[in-house]
């Protein structure tokens, strides 16, 4: 009994202790938010839960299943590990997990599948005339047939554009909902954009020239 209430006592404290310096610190960020509360301070209750969503104290929350179990995406790709993440939920107020890609190449109907997504990939975003871009999305290439991680999200968000990062994330998602989904993927990736023939090797000797 002792060592319980320590731990409610200790616990109770620290996530505690982290809600009300995350409060100071994003009201502080915020002037206008705290001129809103000062005015309505029927709308403090709302700020401490927005305060939790936005910056929860804990972020990782650990369970053990009591018998065997297993997790399967729509698409019947087995979760190899899952963990609840408090901190999934970004300023948005939307749901976008931050878990690695090694899931991916679990994902697809078939290597042949596997293999169209690729050339996709290879030959319509991966251009190397912006190498560190390639570079990156090279890696993702690789990740689809790698159960370790090559690269990340956040690796992805820093290096690649904004229309070609929109393709990737699409594809992500496509592959943990369904094949159907992956082969419409490829299909209007392949619309949007062109095979890039220039390989960045002729361009670099016409500017010599």
């Amino acid at each position: 009994m002792h060592s319980l209430v320590l731990f409610l006592l200790l616990a109770a404290l620290e996530t505690t202790s982290h809600v009300l310096s995350s409060a100071v610190r994003l009201l502080l960020q915020h002037p206008h938010q705290i001129d809103l509360v000062r005015r309505h301070p029927e709308l403090i209750p709302d700020a401490v839960e927005e305060v939790l969503r936005y910056d929860p104290p804990i972020h990782m929350i650990s369970r053990v299943a009591a018998k065997d179990t297993e997790l399967r995406t729509p698409n019947g790709m087995l979760y190899a590990d899952l963990r609840a993440n408090s901190g999934d939920v970004n300023e948005r107020g939307c749901y976008c997990p931050d878990v690695t890609l090694t899931d991916l190449n679990n994902g697809f109907r078939d290597d042949e599948q596997r293999r169209r997504v690729q050339r996709v990939i290879h030959d319509r975003l991966a251009d190397d005339r912006d190498p560190q871009e390639c570079r990156f999305l090279m890696r993702f290439w690789w990740q689809l047939v790698m159960s370790y991680q090559e690269v990340s999200m956040d690796e992805l968000s820093l290096n690649v554009g904004t229309p070609k990062l929109d393709v990737i994330e699409a594809l992500i998602s496509a592959i943990r909902s369904s094949h159907a989904d992956i082969d419409a993927w490829i299909t209007t990736t392949q619309k949007v954009f062109p095979v890039i023939k220039d390989r960045g090797f002729s361009a670099a000797q016409d500017n010599e020239s």
